[in-house]
């Protein structure tokens, strides 16, 4: 691995156009906490109190976006591992300087850059490939509460690119904070905060989530008491893992010393539903970050080519027009000596909370890594108790018999579920990686070529 100069404005990748390049973090930090301090005292003389406290909400909007070119489309429906990996490699060369460069450096590693709107973004690249969180002014408002105080609804946005494999993924949060907190702070304290994160790869602990919020905004001067509701940290914990690995980070792996890593990537193809996880059951299995095992995220209806968050009108990326919601969940083996994994998983479609009809819309999938045999994978129609669904294949030896690569059909109106594995044994690493597209095409036997 290679360490690039920090940020070089001759290394800006190509599709990113007319930016003007401020400080570091780092910098911007010690002005932000001299100018907030000198505030404090000043407001505190004249209002009686500390306008720069409080308590901000945060909650994700929803799973990460998948954004890619048509072709790569194709070969993710067609689960082309082959094809895949070599993205994965290529969005790996791309963004593993500046993944390394943040894990080293942290704030250091950002920088503030604006346009010629004066919208403030923090960044940080190589000639390949770059991060960014920025909050969209367009999609902030302001409102009075009962109070009298007036209210901020943010939405905040950490994105990545990889200019080799053209795919994005970026992920979103909703802020609720007080009217003094501007676009460009919100942004930098998830700068800093997903900084730390990325520091500590797969080991994490997403119940920090909100603490390094506040310790983040406690560095610039401002007394905030990040919230999030419990019920949102197993869909926190699925961005923060997409954030650290995204598509193929491979170096991140390297602090791995267990026997099997379970990767399993799912897709939403359906231009019609959302399609939610909402339950799993492990045996002998732990999911990174996920301190109490729950996997709970949502996965919203495909998005039209030219539809998508919103993206800094400075990114020159809109070939990328293939947009979907995509979740990766990553399962170890808890107990290595002789032992191995196996895990199950309920998917449901959502057609609303009280429609009697489709209660069971959906899918069940299963998986063994067992020590001494081959893997095996399951999937039905209809969603059942993820620990009884897994008991049951294995009692009846219902693994699928064409584990490698397979589609189901589910629900009444026929949707696809293709499912595929890379590898029955002997996985680089003990990795093996799994696909789930959600409506994907009818195969036709056929791989798309290199």
């Amino acid at each position: 691995m290679y360490t690039v100069p920090l940020n070089h404005p001759d290394h800006m990748p190509s599709m990113i156009k007319g930016l003007k390049i401020h400080g570091t973090a780092t910098d911007a930090i010690k002005k932000y906490r001299e100018y907030h301090l000198e505030q404090k005292k000043i407001k505190q003389q004249q209002l009686g109190y500390n306008p720069y406290g409080g308590d901000v909400t945060v909650q994700p909007t929803a799973a990460p976006i998948f954004m890619t070119t048509k072709w790569n489309q194709m070969n993710y429906q067609a689960s082309n591992f082959p094809y895949i990996k070599q993205l994965e490699a290529q969005a790996s060369a791309d963004l593993n300087p500046v993944y390394d460069n943040i894990k080293k450096y942290g704030s250091d590693a950002w920088r503030q850059v604006s346009d010629e709107d004066g919208t403030v973004y923090w960044m940080s690249w190589c000639p390949t490939g770059f991060v960014w969180t920025w909050t969209d002014p367009s999609k902030t408002t302001t409102v009075r509460a009962s109070n009298g105080d007036d209210v901020k609804y943010s939405l905040t946005e950490f994105g990545s690119y990889s200019q080799s494999a053209q795919i994005c993924g970026i992920h979103t949060y909703n802020l609720q904070a007080g009217e003094l907190i501007g676009e460009g702070i919100i942004a930098l304290l998830f700068a800093k905060c997903l900084s730390g994160f990325i520091a500590d790869g797969l080991d994490f602990v997403v119940s920090a989530f909100a603490t390094r919020l506040g310790a983040a905004a406690l560095e610039i001067g401002l007394d905030l008491t990040f919230t999030l509701p419990e019920f949102v940290l197993p869909l926190v914990a699925t961005c923060v893992v997409f954030a650290i690995v995204f598509v193929g980070l491979s170096y991140l792996f390297d602090w791995l010393n267990r026997k099997y890593t379970i990767k399993c990537q799912i897709f939403n193809w359906d231009t019609k539903y959302q399609w939610s996880c909402q339950k799993q059951y492990m045996s002998n299995a732990v999911i990174p970050g996920h301190d109490d095992g729950i996997l709970n995220f949502n996965l919203p209806k495909m998005l039209a080519a030219g539809d998508h968050p919103p993206i800094p009108g400075a990114f020159d990326i809109k070939v990328l027009d293939s947009v979907c919601y995509y979740a990766q969940v990553i399962w170890n083996n808890d107990f290595t000596f002789m032992q191995g994994c196996s895990m199950a998983i309920e998917v449901s479609r959502d057609f609303g909370k009280y429609d009697p009809y489709h209660v069971d819309d959906g899918f069940s999938w299963a998986f063994n890594c067992p020590r001494w045999s081959d893997n095996q994978q399951a999937l039905k129609d209809g969603i059942m108790d993820p620990e009884q669904y897994l008991n049951q294949v294995k009692k009846n030896n219902e693994w699928d018999h064409y584990p490698l690569k397979n589609s189901k059909v589910v629900t009444a109106d026929k949707v696809l579920i293709n499912f595929a594995l890379d590898a029955l044994e002997g996985g680089k690493d003990n990795l093996y990686n799994v696909l789930i597209n959600i409506n994907a095409p009818s195969p036709n036997g056929q791989f798309y070529k290199l």
